[in-house]
């Protein structure tokens, strides 16, 4: 079973997820570049139509004081007033050289907003969202190529599958784990009996210079000891032989399965 999931996710893998993830990792440096260079034009031209509004008001501005100027010029030549022209005449070139140069900052501004759409709406960012579209197509190819290959992969391997668990199912359903349990018991008894003699406390008798049980005259709990830890020992090594063999049995049952 182990050898068969294996394969399948081998096969998965080399056949759905890198062929995905190989073409995330080639494109990503183009896609970072192009949202990098996108957002850039849209920061720039954000810039550029909030400088040409501002440059646009000081235009309009300086041209209506332009224009209130070139009024009184005209008002005061035609009542030939010659001590107020001459005033009027330098307030007024004062005031066209600063709308003019309003509107040399206008155009400028113009200028640069309308490259910034033209990039924007017209060549830049329209070959940028072409590249997009271009990697998203062959996304989703290699996505509809990779689902192809996962469910044929599956496919071929569910017979395999199928075949085990029919085979697993079969023996489980034959075993009977108390009857297992109590024939492994039965065959790993010693047949020893038990010791009935337990250790129990021994006062010191200064007579025989060691410990005794009480009205015993002679030594035994050193023999007593020892034959519980002989006891003892058995049973460990019984415990032992159980988790081997329960181990090796279930590797060979299911040997199959791996």
């Amino acid at each position: 079973m182990a050898i068969v999931l294996l394969t399948l996710a081998d096969n998965i893998a080399f056949k759905v997820s890198n062929p995905i993830d190989n073409h995330l990792k080639e494109t990503s440096k183009k896609k970072r570049k192009g949202k990098e260079a996108g957002r850039k034009m849209i920061s720039d031209l954000t810039e550029a139509h909030k400088n040409l509004s501002t440059q646009k008001n000081e235009y309009e501005k300086y041209a209506r004081i332009l224009d209130q100027s070139q009024a009184e010029s005209d008002r005061v030549n035609h009542l030939n007033e010659l001590y107020s022209s001459n005033k009027i005449k330098k307030k007024l070139d004062s005031d066209k050289k600063k709308a003019e140069q309003c509107e040399k900052r206008y155009r400028k501004a113009t200028d640069k907003a309308m490259g910034l759409e033209r990039k924007l709406f017209d060549t830049e960012m329209p070959a940028i969202l072409k590249d997009f579209e271009a990697i998203e197509r062959q996304r989703l190819g290699l996505v509809k190529i990779g689902m192809i290959n996962f469910t044929e992969s599956v496919r071929q391997s569910l017979p395999k599958i199928i075949t085990i668990c029919e085979e697993v199912q079969a023996n489980v359903s034959d075993s009977i784990p108390d009857q297992d349990l109590n024939a492994w018991i039965l065959g790993k008894k010693t047949g020893k009996e038990k010791n009935e003699q337990r250790v129990e406390y021994e006062p010191y008798s200064s007579k025989y210079k060691c410990c005794m049980r009480e009205g015993s005259t002679t030594p035994s709990a050193n023999n007593n000891v020892d034959n519980n830890n002989d006891f003892n020992n058995n049973n460990n090594n019984n415990v032992n032989n159980y988790c081997n063999s329960s181990s090796s049995t279930s590797s060979k049952k299911h040997s199959y399965v791996a």
